[in-house]
């Protein structure tokens, strides 16, 4: 009786629109920009989310974002040059 029936389910995944991909910079642009970022700036990470620069050091920016309670430890230059930052 069993036999004749099929088991097998499917799951369909509803389109998803795919996030925008934000553009790698050179690194020397990415030295300009991070030169020019200051303290007390907002940014937005593709992963952290939303922060507020609160210290930065050699170009190194202590970031806390909204979603965690400590600050993140950031290399800007970095960031902006795997685009990670948008």
């Amino acid at each position: 009786m069993l036999e004749n029936r099929d088991t097998t389910i499917k799951y369909v995944m509803p389109d998803a629109k795919p996030r925008p991909q934000t553009p790698k910079v050179s690194a020397a642009k990415a030295t300009h920009i991070a030169a020019n970022i200051k303290v007390g700036s907002r940014i937005e990470h593709k992963s952290f989310g939303i922060g507020t620069i609160v210290a930065i050091t050699n170009g190194v920016a202590d970031v806390e974002f909204n979603k965690s309670k400590k600050a993140k430890r950031l290399m800007l230059s970095t960031c902006l040059e795997n685009g990670l930052l948008i």
